[in-house]
């Protein structure tokens, strides 16, 4: 066996598959959890779910399969709460601070122990102690007052355009959703070719040119991709981490063959590679189909990419790296562990290299960091219980109301004239009884069950609630107004809670992921010889997530209640610095006060003094009439009263009046009623006396 397979070997069938059979354990949380937040039916656990038998699973079809949106809700909302203050402005909260002189008591100790024969400084060194020293160690920047702050700035400002152009942004925010589902979330920098295109005037000719760079990437990776040491979290200590990646032929060939621009490829591997998949051996043939693949790819059944490679950053025992030295299988006996890089296509090794201790390419954040337990603790982890008790409480509602709601009969067919009329049910169909049968009801009759699904509300209600609490995620932070029962005190301490455990999660993402990355972009400069001297100098990186969710959130609270207090408040006007704090309060909200504000010393606008002048007098008109009427209101009271008293005797007035003319009004129209009476009852007299009158001529002319 040559040293190139020994290795090959020891990775892949010993540390790769120790690491996989150690992962086991953690793989049913993490479908669990990706289950929910997929509302998908795959997900509950028959023994914690409501109304369950035991752990026999139901086999009818027809029972529900609803799941609720709990997890996938209160995922997407600690998700967005996290990167709305990670990303506020669109880039990598961070800055680069010099290290150049440090008056600590622990580097002046630690200055003893160095090469450096130079005078310790004093606490309060002096500029010309500094000078001096510079002098002497050209490591150190004289202390000249533009130098080092010019320095920072270019390479701050570098470092920004470059992770801008690797998508940093993008695996952040992948990282902490992969963290609040699976309760942690994994990135990963990588070099690559980058190619920048450009046009140049030449000889008054517009031409296109290229120009290529090696610069660095970065990917989020999948924790079904991911393999480490779970004996110990530190990912860039332990043992060694693993990821795999599946590739086809063609990938491989362009990464890691002999004439491929990397040192580090080995030499005739890839055709040891091709003479074994030539050879159409099974085990090649069925390569990429491991159960502890990511779940897309094993829903995918014809795949072009099927060789697996792993690539390994890690320990390994010297005597696999003295046998690579040596080209021999003598060993030089140290029981040290090597640092390495190595990948693995299938069972070849195709590249090698020794690599510095502590700089493996990965980061890893968690949600929640790991308490006695094998990994982190995700949202989905917290809300797991909730959610398994309310999608079974719905499933009960839902199933519930499909027997309720669905029209159920008992029937005696013998009694149906047709025999096809006892096969289904809808609604308008006649049903032709036999004449055998005198009631109908003999023949078919509604059966009515109990509708009992509104008894469960209360524990949909109780279930969310729970997720409420168990998440740390209150609904009014994704956008659900608090019910009715919940006072404004209540609410306000809920997302101040919320608040601070955000930030412990954002605190958790500064030390883990943003302060490496952003030294790893740093030490990639400072030993690229393409970088200028100008953009160099010996930085630290302060990671500014939570300082930028302090400044984002509880600031700009506090400096808003300032301001509100203040412009109330005449004493507080005349003493506090408004324009500084109208100024942090646009910064807080990604606004330039420079654009909004007045330069100092510079007049306000005369219409906007004029309004100004005109609201304070305003103001104070309206103080003092307040003060005048407080003053009185006694009297006005009393004053009220008589003035109650005065109407209401007018009122009265008003209506005996009123009851006075109309009484009048109504005499009068009885008067008018006589007297037509009595005129009707003159004219029927004198109508009967002509009557009489003709008919005493009548009887004399005859």
């Amino acid at each position: 066996m040559t040293p190139h397979e020994s290795l090959a070997q020891y990775l892949k069938d010993n540390l790769f598959k120790t690491f996989a059979e150690n992962r086991k354990a953690l793989e049913p949380d993490w479908e669990r959890n990706r289950s929910a937040y997929n509302m998908t039916s795959d997900h509950i656990s028959q023994k914690l779910g409501v109304g369950n038998k035991g752990s026999e699973k139901d086999t009818e079809k027809w029972r529900s399969k609803s799941v609720a949106d709990l997890t996938r809700v209160k995922t997407n909302a600690g998700k967005i709460l996290v990167c709305d203050v990670l990303l506020a402005n669109g880039r990598i909260p961070f800055r680069l601070k010099s290290q150049e002189i440090t008056n600590s008591i622990t580097d002046r100790i630690l200055s003893q122990f160095t090469n450096d024969t130079s005078p310790t400084p004093p606490l309060a060194a002096t500029p010309a102690q500094l000078d001096s020293r510079a002098m002497s160690d050209p490591s150190v920047s004289p202390s000249s007052p533009d130098s080092a702050p010019q320095q920072n700035l270019l390479m701050n400002e570098l470092i920004q355009e470059q992770m801008i152009e690797a998508q940093a942004d993008i695996a952040l925010k992948r990282a902490v959703k992969d963290a609040a589902i699976y309760g942690e979330g994994v990135s990963r920098i990588y070099a690559d070719m980058t190619s920048k295109t450009a046009f140049k005037n030449i000889n008054g000719q517009w031409q296109e040119q290229t120009i290529s760079t090696e610069t660095l990437k970065m990917r989020s990776v999948s924790i079904w991709d991911f393999f480490t040491d779970l004996e110990d979290h530190d990912i860039q200590h332990n043992l060694g981490v693993f990821e795999r990646r599946i590739m086809s032929w063609q990938d491989v060939i362009s990464n890691f063959s002999d004439d491929a621009d990397n040192e580090f490829n080995i030499k005739g591997a890839l055709q040891s590679i091709a003479e074994k998949i030539n050879s159409e051996d099974e085990e090649y043939s069925n390569a990429g189909t491991q159960d502890n693949e990511s779940p897309h790819k094993r829903e995918i059944s014809k795949r072009k990419k099927n060789l697996q490679v792993l690539e390994f950053f890690g320990r390994v025992p010297a005597k696999y790296t003295d046998k690579l030295k040596s080209g021999t299988d003598k060993i030089s006996g140290s029981r040290e562990d090597v640092e390495i890089m190595a990948i693995i296509v299938e069972d070849t090794l195709v590249r090698f290299a020794v690599m510095e201790p502590g700089m493996r390419p990965f980061v890893r954040i968690a949600w929640e960091e790991p308490f006695d337990s094998l990994r982190g603790t995700g949202v989905a982890d917290s809300c797991s219980a909730a959610q398994q008790s309310l999608d079974s409480i719905m499933r009960l509602i839902e199933d519930n109301k499909k027997i309720t709601c669905n029209a159920t009969f008992a029937k005696k067919s013998i009694y149906f004239a047709n025999q096809h009329d006892k096969e289904g049910f809808y609604p308008g169909k006649s049903i032709e009884i036999d004449v055998a049968c005198d009631d109908v009801r003999k023949a078919i009759q509604p059966i009515q069950f109990p509708d009992v699904g509104s008894t469960g509300m209360d524990l949909v209600a109780l279930y969310r609630e729970s997720g409420n609490e168990a998440s740390m995620i209150p609904e009014i932070s994704h956008g659900v107004a608090p019910s009715s029962n919940t006072t404004a005190y209540e609410v306000s301490v809920r997302n101040e809670k919320a608040g601070k455990y955000i930030s412990d999660v954002v605190r958790g993402v500064d030390d883990n992921w943003i302060e490496p990355v952003a030294m790893y972009f740093y030490r990639w400069n400072m030993f690229n010889p393409e970088i200028p001297e100008d953009f160099k100098g010996s930085f630290s990186v302060e990671p500014l997530g939570f300082a930028s969710y302090n400044d984002r959130v509880l600031r700009m609270n506090n400096v808003r209640e300032i301001l509100t207090v203040s412009l109330g408040n005449q004493f507080l006007y005349e003493k506090v610095n408004i324009p500084a704090l109208l100024a942090e309060w646009m910064r807080n909200n990604d606004l330039d006060p420079d654009e909004f504000m007045n330069p100092e010393g510079e007049q306000l606008n005369p219409v906007i003094q004029q309004l100004t002048q005109s609201l304070t007098e305003k103001f104070s008109q309206i103080d003092q009439t307040l003060a005048q009427i407080m003053q009185n209101l006694p009297k006005l009271a009393q004053q009220s009263q008589l003035d109650a008293a005065e109407q209401q005797a007018r009122i009265s007035k008003l209506q005996a009046e009123t009851q006075k003319i109309a009484d009048s009004t109504n005499l009068e129209m009885e008067k008018e009623k006589t007297k037509r009476a009595g005129l009707i009852a003159n004219i029927e007299q004198k109508n009967e006396e002509l009557d009489q009158k003709g008919a005493l001529n009548a009887l004399q002319l005859s």
